[in-house]
C-alpha cells in the first residue's frame, strides 16, 4: 500500500541521509525531495510507476509527491538524501510544476566527488537534523551542485493537472486531517468535483482518501503518544478521530498491532527526595 511519509511533508526544513545495504522501502510519497546515489553494487527503485535498474554511480532524483519505493540486494550501498525545497530555493522554483523526463542520471566526474566528500552518514549512524551555520552553506552548495547535474541530463516538462492536483492532496490533508474532512470536502476546498479528485486518488495513488487522512492522524497521534502529556481519549479527539473505539482500530492496523496505550508514555513522577540521616 501506498504511505504517506508524514515525517518529510513539513513546514521548515528537512534533512535526512541514510546508507541502506540489503534493504526493501515500501512505496510512499512525501512533499521533500529525494536524492538517491548507489555508491556500489546494484539496486532497483520505482519513481511514479517507472522501474529503474541501477548500476554503481547511478543517481535518481525523486521530485516533490513522487510516488516510489526501491530495493537494494547483495553487495548494492545506497544512500539516500531527504531535503526540503529550502536548501535548493532556485532548483525548487525550476522544477515547480514540472516533471523530468526520466530520474536517474550520471553526474560529472567533479560533481560526484564533491557531493561524495560530504556523505558522512553510515548504516548504524543516519543523519536526522539539519545542520546548522557554515554546515548548512557547504549542505545547500553539495545538494545544489547534483541538481545542476541533473538540470543538465534531464529535461523537464509541465506536469500533467492530475499531477499538479496530486501534490495539492496532500497538502490539505496536513493542513485539515484534525478537522471532519472528507473527498467532498477536499474537493470543494481545491476547487475540483468530487468525481474527478476521487479519480485522480485512484488512478494514481491507489489508496484511499480516508487511509491518506488516518494515516496524517496516527502519525501525528503517535507523537503525541511519546509525548505523554495528554491522556488517550484527548490524543484521539486531538488528532481528528471521532472516537477512542475508531482511534484504537486505526492505530492498531497501522501500528502493526499496538494499541495506543502499549506506546503511551506518561510523563514520569519526580522521585522522593531522600530523608536526612537521623543523627543517633
Amino acid at each position: 500500500m501506498l504511505t504517506h511519509q508524514t515525517q518529510n511533508t513539513v513546514f521548515g526544513e528537512t534533512y535526512n541521509v541514510y546508507r541502506y545495504r540489503e534493504r526493501s522501502f515500501y512505496p510512499h510519497f512525501h512533499k521533500s525531495y529525494e536524492l538517491a546515489y548507489l555508491t556500489g553494487g546494484s539496486a532497483r527503485f520505482t519513481v511514479s510507476e517507472r522501474d529503474y535498474p541501477l548500476t554503481s554511480g547511478d543517481f535518481v532524483m525523486v521530485l516533490p509527491f513522487e510516488p516510489h519505493s526501491f530495493s537494494v540486494s547483495g553487495d548494492g550501498e545506497l544512500t539516500v538524501t531527504v531535503f526540503s525545497a529550502g536548501l535548493v530555493p532556485t532548483f525548487s522554483r525550476m522544477t515547480q510544476g514540472m516533471r523530468g523526463e526520466t530520474a536517474v542520471f550520471r553526474c560529472g566526474e567533479a560533481t560526484r566527488a564533491f557531493f561524495e566528500a560530504g556523505i558522512t552518514a553510515t548504516a548504524e549512524a543516519p543523519i536526522t537534523e539539519v545542520p546548522r551555520g557554515a554546515a548548512l552553506l557547504e549542505v545547500g552548495a553539495r545538494l545544489s551542485a547534483v541538481c545542476a547535474d541533473y538540470l543538465r541530463a534531464v529535461p523537464l516538462h509541465p506536469c500533467e493537472q492530475s499531477t499538479e492536483l496530486l501534490a495539492r492532496i496532500p497538502e490539505y490533508i496536513d493542513c485539515h486531517f484534525r478537522e471532519d474532512i472528507s473527498v467532498g470536502s477536499a474537493a470543494k476546498a481545491l476547487g475540483y468535483s468530487e468525481s474527478r479528485l476521487s479519480a485522480v486518488i485512484r488512478d494514481h495513488l491507489h489508496i484511499p482518501f480516508k487511509a491518506l487522512v488516518n494515516q496524517a492522524r496516527f502519525e501525528y497521534a503517535s507523537r503525541l503518544l511519546a509525548d505523554g502529556s495528554a491522556s488517550i481519549t484527548e490524543i484521539a479527539l486531538e488528532s481528528g478521530f471521532q472516537s477512542v473505539r475508531t482511534f484504537n482500530r486505526v492505530f492498531r492496523a497501522l501500528s502493526g498491532g499496538l494499541s495506543p496505550r502499549q506506546c503511551f508514555s506518561p510523563p514520569q513522577a519526580a522521585p522522593e527526595p531522600a530523608s536526612p540521616p537521623q543523627g543517633e
